[in-house]
């Protein structure tokens, strides 16, 4: 995955932590005994411990590819020996869609890798993409309802006077805006909620 998301920030954690913890990491599926993978298809005969992110979920308007990624992640649940997910919310849509018993995995960020910052007074938005969930109306709405507050965000209306539009930007820099903010901005409909650690870790308010 090339983007700067939630599933990213798993993989990482895993190549760091895994080797700590006794398990050898090989370059490809042909030389592991087990095979980890996120949110999309592998083709192969080795144990498969599947973790689902979650899907692009019924009640908004998604683009064909994503119906594929969901027809993907479906099937390899059903070929994995064992699937985790980021809260007990997405282990209950396994469950009641797929009878899936999958194992809830939280998410979890190390704390020295977080200290408070200075509060520079701007209230924060910020996601990767934009998409039907990942959308940042409500930040634009909010924004005319306070003309005298600042806004800072990756993606949104940089017609506003105040509000000011990074675009998207990489992990080192997304944590400097947040370690910075007044107040995060939280409302898109999380199925683990990374940045939602990160910004208590970071001693930054979470409105959402």
């Amino acid at each position: 995955e090339q983007g700067e998301g939630g599933i990213r920030r798993v993989w990482e954690a895993q190549q760091k932590y895994l080797p700590e913890y006794g398990v050898d990491l090989v370059d490809s599926a042909d030389r592991a005994d087990v095979v980890a993978v996120h949110a999309d298809e592998l083709k192969t005969t080795k144990p498969v411990a599947f973790h689902c992110h979650g899907l692009y979920w019924r009640g908004f308007e998604w683009e064909r590819w994503c119906h594929d990624a969901n027809s993907k992640i479906i099937r390899m649940i059903k070929r994995a020996s064992v699937t985790s997910t980021p809260s007990d919310w997405v282990r209950n849509a396994l469950a009641r869609g797929m009878l899936i018993d999958s194992t809830t995995l939280y998410h979890g960020i190390n704390i020295s890798d977080w200290e408070h910052g200075t509060n520079l007074g701007y209230i924060l938005w910020s996601k990767n993409r934009v998409d039907p969930i990942c959308t940042p109306e409500p930040l634009n709405k909010l924004a005319k309802l306070c003309p005298d507050r600042g806004f800072l965000t990756t993606f949104g209306n940089a017609d506003l006077d105040n509000v000011t539009v990074t675009g998207r930007v990489n992990h080192e820099k997304s944590k400097a805006f947040l370690r910075n903010a007044a107040v995060y901005l939280a409302t898109t409909m999380e199925t683990g909620g990374i940045t939602l650690l990160e910004s208590y870790a970071a001693g930054v308010p979470v409105v959402g």
